[in-house]
């Protein structure tokens, strides 16, 4: 990930964190990977090889992994749909989210435009949309109709999946305008 994108995603974090403490009771810690955790080497393997960004600790000893993506608000205008990264390099087969995506939830969000909080995010249960994807889609399908390609230099391509075909039950909440919807 570039260092701007990087930045980003940082910079959103304090906010991600008021909305776990929103959504959750009882929430004891969250960690996460960044730069100052590179050096850990349990959270480094779980973001370079599972995709897990984010745990939520609980006070009865409960754990929560999460990926987290967060968007800016000129994507919301011009898509409005869940970006899921196939190939980090397509041309040598370097395998993506898709084949990694351990997490059992999927936090993705659209900021606002001052960078302060979120427009829009998702909190995505991973296993139900997985199982969504493969069986009532098929990879042949999204292959077809909803993968695209970063243009270059990136080199990754992605399924990008419009939000209005993920059935409700993929979604463990969806929030509107600061309107929290819980969808269990």
């Amino acid at each position: 990930m570039a260092w701007q994108a990087k930045n980003f995603e940082e910079k959103m974090h304090p906010c991600i964190n008021q909305i776990y403490e929103s959504l959750f009771s009882k929430l004891l810690r969250i960690e996460r990977s960044n730069r100052e955790t590179t050096t850990n080497s349990k959270i480094l393997f779980m973001d370079k090889e599972l995709a897990i960004d984010t745990f939520l600790y609980f006070k009865d000893g409960t754990i929560l992994t999460l990926q987290e993506k967060s968007r800016t608000s000129e994507y919301l205008k011009i898509y409005e749909d869940f970006t899921f990264e196939y190939y980090n390099d397509p041309k040598t087969k370097e395998e993506g989210e898709w084949f990694k995506l351990a997490a059992q939830l999927y936090f993705y969000g659209f900021v606002n435009e001052s960078e302060t909080g979120y427009v829009k995010f998702y909190l995505l249960n991973v296993p139900k949309l997985r199982l969504f994807l493969k069986n009532d889609i098929g990879i042949k399908t999204l292959e077809e109709i909803y993968l695209h390609h970063n243009r270059p230099p990136a080199k990754a391509n992605f399924f990008a999946i419009p939000f209005k075909i993920i059935p409700d039950y993929c979604f463990m909440y969806k929030s509107y305008d600061h309107k929290l919807t819980n969808t269990s």
